[in-house]
């Protein structure tokens, strides 16, 4: 009950502060990239944009968020509640998840049409989820605007390398660890239905294992300090 009555708090914060008007800005762009582009290409760059919205931009947009909480002293007194550490990375998550799954549906059923694609939409789901946490990390350890886009470089950017092994522009193999190509595989919709569940399982341990590395960086950057 606590935790669902932190992600409503955390979809209005997000509402209030721009960020659903910013993602419908970003879908109508998409939008109208994809219906001005050759048939032939659409499913490329579909595929492309769309792991593009969860991860880059959802790393980003979290980090803004940690940062806008910072600023406005929410997080000061937070953890002194009964309100837990880990209620706050899921909430953040899920509620980004949300936004995540609405933006992505807007583009597909208006591009692709309507088509119910559970792997597709779970793979979106957990892919938002891992890459919020990941911006969380990022949000955690810096204090401004320009820290957080240096240090976000370093952390994102290794996982944008599995786009290249997926286009085949190179044929590293061990770029199939990341994660993040496993959501490209779940995003392309290519998969049978062994694979597409290997690809979410995979993804589910990614997220268990940064949930707890998250975990530790809040505590360490965010809770002590304000305590001390």
């Amino acid at each position: 009950m606590r935790l669902m009555t932190s992600i409503a708090f955390d979809v209005r914060y997000q509402f209030r502060h721009g960020f659903y008007a910013a993602y419908a800005l970003i879908s109508i762009i998409y939008i109208l990239i994809l219906i001005s582009i050759p048939e032939q290409w659409m499913d490329t760059i579909f595929t492309l944009i769309i792991f593009s919205d969860p991860s880059f931009l959802g790393a980003f947009f979290v980090g803004g968020i940690v940062l806008l909480e910072k600023g406005d002293h929410i997080l000061d007194n937070l953890f002194v509640t009964p309100y837990t550490i880990h209620e706050y990375l899921l909430s953040k998550a899920l509620s980004l998840a949300l936004l995540t799954i609405l933006s992505t549906l807007i583009i597909k059923w208006t591009v692709l049409g309507f088509r119910l694609e559970w792997f597709f939409l779970t793979g979106m789901v957990l892919t938002s989820m891992f890459f919020t946490l990941l911006g969380i990390v990022i949000g955690a350890k810096v204090d401004t605007l320009n820290q957080y886009l240096l240090l976000s470089s370093v952390y994102v950017t290794p996982f944008a390398l599995p786009i290249l092994l997926f286009f085949e522009v190179v044929d590293w193999n061990w770029i199939k660890i990341i994660p993040s190509y496993a959501s490209l595989l779940l995003i392309d919709r290519q998969l049978s239905i062994p694979e597409a569940l290997a690809s979410l399982l995979y993804l589910c341990l990614s997220i268990i294992l940064l949930l707890s590395y998250t975990y530790r960086c809040f505590h360490h950057n965010v809770v002590l300090k304000k305590k001390g």
